[in-house]
């Protein structure tokens, strides 16, 4: 569960920040100095890695950096959160600010007026539930599974959650090795895919939908077209978003 967010400058100006430690999300300027220090530290060494998580665990709470060219985003977690399970969603979060307010927070002037939309940004980020399904939910998912197996001419389908594990289908395992390697720099946002994204394996033409923290796949049978697999992942991503509740 994240608790806070800031936007901090390479100089140390803290210009945006969020808590949700309160219902609703309040905005917050305060940050602890020496969690600011480490912050500027780290933007400052030319050893700091750009697609890395850096962490500072203080009293049962864990800080998060990620470092991006305008700015440091901050987060502050429960020590016991797993941020590498939530590493894509910070990335594609970090990146999205970066491209609509990095100019902004190069020049900014201190005027929060600055960030006004920023709040619903963040807020559909950080409220995209990153969280196992249920065992109701992987009930209905295997049920969905089946069906579609039934009615379409596909040779496998399921679903693969932010792990890169399956947790339902018929997926070969080390086709879900390669889709896991596939989906490992991709980017991923708090809504469910447009279009699918299609890849070969061994033969196969394979068909990548995103939910989430959720992929969907389905796999052509070879020499038979993709048309049944995107149909099939299609048809699986638009009952899993209605369940799952995509904002």
């Amino acid at each position: 569960m994240i608790l806070q967010i800031h936007l901090v400058k390479s100089n140390g100006d803290t210009v945006y920040g969020r808590s949700y430690e309160t219902s609703p999300p309040t905005r917050i300027s305060a940050i602890p100095a020496h969690v600011k220090a480490c912050a500027t530290l780290y933007q400052s060494s030319s050893s700091t890695s750009r697609d890395r998580i850096y962490t500072l665990e203080q009293d049962g709470l864990l800080w998060g950096f990620l470092f991006f060219d305008a700015f440091v985003f901050v987060f502050l977690g429960k020590a016991e959160d797993n941020f590498s399970t939530t590493k894509k969603m910070f990335l594609s979060l970090g990146k999205e600010i970066s491209s609509s307010y990095g100019d902004i927070i190069n020049s900014w002037s201190g005027s929060i007026s600055d960030f006004e939309d920023i709040n619903a940004l963040v807020d559909r980020y950080v409220n995209w539930d990153l969280g196992a399904p249920s065992k109701k939910e992987l009930k209905i998912f295997a049920e969905l599974i089946d069906s579609v197996l039934e009615r379409h001419d596909v040779a496998y389908a399921g679903i693969i959650d932010a792990r890169g594990s399956m947790l339902v289908g018929n997926i070969p395992e080390n086709h879900v090795l390669s889709i896991k390697n596939e989906l490992s720099d991709d980017a991923i946002a708090p809504s469910r895919d447009l279009v699918p994204t299609s890849i070969e394996i061994q033969g196969h033409e394979v068909q990548l939908l995103r939910v989430q923290s959720l992929c969907i796949v389905a796999a052509s049978y070879p020499d038979t077209g993709r048309f049944p697999a995107v149909k099939a992942v299609d048809e699986i991503a638009h009952e899993v978003s209605t369940l799952v509740k995509v904002s």
